[in-house]
């Protein structure tokens, strides 16, 4: 059997990205308005017939907002993938339409009635704000895949934090931001779908007569300097272009991940080679795919309701990048490092972080805000009965996140698999959210086994999907990734539906410590000594996996029994933590690395320092957001993730655990 030719897989993969879409769009308008009034409803609306100016006003300008968005993102993520030569870049990945969100909550919130001018200017500037960020550390570090992928993903979760922060604290406007960040279609008028494909032209326009410059790129920097060609600064205007691009659809319709990435590897996959015919494909398969979901989710509506077309992207989009989350990128991948000098001795480091999480944890119960004033907690003061269960809280969700980042870590022999970007808490998180809809009078044993299912079941499809590329981390980036967007759309149309049970989950998704009391304080702790617990068993297991499978068998160990047995671990120890504070990020990463900074070797000296640390920064993130706001809190998730991604970066910064 042979192969199709590339000309042939474009037109077939074309065939069937517009057929659907052109058919399903005309099925949505055909059933709103007889096919017969389509040419006067388009040109002039009868202002008596509610049909066609819903047609007129709403319908066609959907259409071509929809079109236009499509075309924007798939060209921007073309451009960035060619720019990194890396698969996995685009707007999403790199944290500019999270810096364009954070921009467009600050300005929104402050000012409501700000003009059109006033929103464009204002994504801009949040995406060009990441990118002078991320540049200073691609200067340092270089243009590897991994240092843009992982810079991206810890700039854009910061800003995306930093926005939830600001949506969480503005209660009226909830529900409606939220929807609106996860990628909105709705037109009341002609106003946006007018304008949006005007102000596209020109970054458009930029990218094209670049062409040339950016397709010498491609053959190393040695022959662009031998052509004179002044690479930094090609770079930088493309990457300028691409995010302007992402920001001015993200002013105008919110966030859609995926399409991005989806769209330039529909390109590759129809076979374009060069640049222009990637730019070409990338652009027509962003189009199509931006209005074939939305199509869909209008012929669906009057079943699940008015669902973002963003969230519906997103659910779709992560179907799509699974199937390819088996090829490799180009780079060296980073590596746990064993050969690390110790910077103290391990029972030094022990008795510091000991020292830190006692001050944290006296800090947090005996001073902050009360009623009157700011200060000291006496012993007897009934507030420290509401303190204590949310502070034990803390620490142990610290303790079982921190623990299940070394197993997962050593596991794959990779610094960057925590449960958080490897998807292991997305996955809890989804078996919480499934208890919740399934069973909403279940108690916490019931919502902890649901989310200990998700998290495994999520470890399982990890270790399936990257063994083959031998744990590479873009592979588990990309899975994690891929898994917190759906996870992220799922919430979106759990919102959209309307139902008020709903509206919690934002909070819960935060990571809150709010509301907890002695039951599931009692509950968390338990789980956390079980954790401990369980790593003694797997202590001479979790020295010897990091050097690889064949040494692993050669000293006897059933690699498929170890492995089966560290993922119930992690998805145990994850789920029981997501169960009580929601997806916490940067934890897992986090306290295994500041673990391996201090001269942690060995498994035993790294599970427990990094339980310390752990505990301590959840216990200092909760009592920070119980201060700073007061009387309102800011959810310690929120306040984890802003503040420990400057501590990622600082790592990276430094080259601590890669080589």
């Amino acid at each position: 059997m042979t192969r199709a030719s590339p000309p042939s897989r474009a037109v077939l993969l074309g065939v069937l990205l517009a057929l659907p879409a052109v058919m399903l769009t005309a099925a949505n308008l055909a059933g709103k308005l007889p096919v017969a009034l389509w040419p006067a409803a388009a040109l002039t609306p009868d202002a008596d017939d509610i049909r066609q100016m819903l047609f007129h006003y709403d319908s066609l300008p959907r259409i071509v907002v929809a079109l236009a968005s499509g075309a924007a993102l798939g060209m921007a993520g073309a451009v960035l993938q060619h720019i990194f030569a890396n698969p996995l870049a685009e707007p999403g990945t790199l944290g500019l339409s999270a810096g364009s969100q954070l921009a467009l909550v600050v300005l929104l919130l402050a000012a409501p009635e700000a003009g059109v001018l006033a929103r464009d200017a204002a994504a801009l500037a949040g995406a060009v704000l990441v990118m002078a960020l991320m540049a200073s550390l691609w200067l340092r570090r270089g243009t590897s895949p991994m240092t843009v992928v992982l810079a991206g993903l810890t700039f854009g979760l910061t800003a995306a934090a930093a926005a939830n922060v600001l949506i969480l604290f503005n209660g009226r406007y909830l529900t409606s931001l939220f929807i609106w960040s996860s990628g909105s279609l709705v037109q009341n008028g002609w106003s946006v779908a007018a304008w949006l494909p005007v102000k596209l032209v020109l970054p458009a326009a930029g990218l094209l007569l670049l062409m040339r410059q950016l397709a010498v790129l491609a053959l190393g920097e040695d022959a662009a300097r031998a052509l004179g060609l002044p690479s930094a600064l090609v770079r930088g205007l493309a990457l300028a272009a691409a995010a302007m691009l992402a920001a001015i659809v993200t002013a105008a319709v919110g966030v859609f991940a995926f399409l991005g990435l989806a769209a330039p590897a529909l390109a590759r996959l129809a076979g374009a080679r060069t640049l222009p015919q990637q730019l070409a494909g990338a652009t027509a398969a962003g189009a199509l795919l931006l209005l074939l979901a939305d199509a869909a989710v209008m012929a669906c509506s009057g079943t699940i309701g008015s669902v973002p077309t963003g969230a519906a992207t997103a659910l779709v989009g992560a179907g799509f990048l699974l199937l390819f989350a088996g090829r490799p990128l180009a780079g060296r991948p980073p590596v746990l490092r064993q050969d690390m000098p110790a910077r103290i001795p391990l029972t030094a480091a022990l008795v510091t972080g000991a020292i830190v999480l006692s001050l944290f944890v006296l800090a947090a119960a005996t001073l902050g805000w009360t009623a009157d004033s700011f200060g000291f907690t006496s012993p007897s003061d009934p507030v420290l009965a509401l303190r204590l269960p949310r502070i034990a809280a803390a620490a142990a969700c610290g303790v079982l996140l921190a623990t299940g980042g070394v197993v997962i870590q050593r596991l794959t022999a990779n610094p960057l698999a925590a449960p958080e970007l490897a998807g292991v808490s997305a996955g809890a998180a989804c078996g919480v959210i499934a208890a919740m809809v399934l069973s909403p009078a279940a108690g916490p044993g019931i919502q902890a086994l649901y989310g200990a299912v998700g998290a495994f079941g999520v470890a399982v499809l990890l270790l399936v999907l990257v063994q083959g590329s031998g744990f590479s981390p873009e592979r588990i980036v990309l899975v994690g990734l891929t898994l917190a967007t759906a996870m992220s759309a799922l919430v979106s149309i759990l919102l959209a539906s309307g139902d008020p049970r709903f509206s919690r989950l934002l909070v819960w998704m935060a990571g809150s410590t709010y509301g907890v009391g002695t039951e599931r304080m009692a509950y968390v702790s338990a789980a956390a000594g079980l954790a401990l617990a369980a790593t003694v068993p797997l202590l001479r297991w979790l020295d010897i996996v990091p050097l690889g499978a064949p040494v692993g068998r050669a000293l006897g160990m059933n690699m498929a029994a170890v492995r089966l047995a560290m993922l119930l671990m992690v998805a145990g120890a994850t789920g029981a933590a997501t169960l009580v504070v929601g997806p916490i990020t940067f934890v897992g990463l986090l306290a295994p690395a500041i673990a391996r900074a201090a001269g942690a070797r060995r498994a035993g000296g790294e599970v427990l320092v990094a339980a310390l640390a752990g505990a301590a920064i959840l216990v200092l993130a909760d009592w920070i957001g119980r201060q700073v706001a007061f009387p309102r809190q800011i959810p310690a998730g929120l306040l984890a993730a802003v503040t420990g991604s400057p501590v990622l970066v600082l790592l990276l910064w430094r080259n601590r655990d890669m080589r």
